[in-house]
């Protein structure tokens, strides 16, 4: 049976979720009627930040390893709670989830991002190494969130971006699922793939959840 504390985070996630409703919309207003620096919001100052840990407490970490590190972030912490880490969505290429929001503002050099990273001419497709502008700072992340990020820091810190994408392929995985199984190229992977292997009563209410989280975001933008 499902821990009560994770049911309870689960409804901390709802009460940060309309914090960031209320807080993205003045900042859409502020952006609609200033010329300012792009400004980032919360949630992507907790992506960013997010990135800014496995830049610092991993090695050989490129464009390939981070990707699959910011997967096994978001796709754990949801199979845990309903919701993930950084909002961003991933999609299955051949090597692996892709965080696509991500990788445009890599490939486009978004304001945003330069604020955050610099990128150096890479010397091969996946050797795309960023380089941070800040340090990582943790106020943007749960007690839960810290310890995932401290865990992955811990089994992945030495691994390469090919030895992470054996582990991301591996059968049963949402990957696996999408790709090898339903045959699909280049599409979303649905979160709640991530629930496979939960007895059917915890997937039950972690679906529930992530639902009712979904239908509050749209009620509000």
């Amino acid at each position: 049976m499902i821990k009560p504390s994770r049911i309870l985070e689960a409804l901390r996630g709802i009460a940060y979720t309309w914090e960031r409703v209320l807080s993205s919309e003045v900042l859409r207003t502020f952006n609609r009627v200033s010329n300012a620096m792009p400004i980032v919001t919360h949630d992507k100052e907790k992506a960013y930040n997010a990135i800014n840990f496995f830049l610092e407490h991993t090695s050989l970490c490129n464009k390939k390893k981070l990707y699959k590190l910011l997967w096994l972030l978001d796709s754990e912490h949801y199979a845990e709670t309903g919701r993930s880490v950084t909002g961003y969505e991933y999609q299955a290429w051949q090597m692996g989830p892709v965080p696509v929001e991500l990788h445009s503002a890599i490939q486009k050099r978004d304001a945003d991002f330069l604020q955050y990273f610099d990128v150096p001419p890479a010397r091969g497709k996946n050797a795309v190494l960023l380089v941070s502008k800040r340090p990582f700072e943790g106020k943007y992340f749960s007690k839960r969130q810290k310890r995932l990020l401290e865990s992955l820091e811990n089994r992945f810190s030495i691994a390469t971006g090919d030895e992470m994408e054996g582990w991301t392929h591996r059968k049963g995985t949402p990957w696996h699922r999408v790709w090898m199984i339903e045959n699909q190229k280049n599409v979303v992977i649905p979160y709640e793939y991530t629930l496979d292997k939960l007895p059917p009563e915890d997937q039950e209410i972690i679906r529930s959840i992530a639902e009712d989280r979904k239908a509050f975001l749209s009620a509000y933008r």
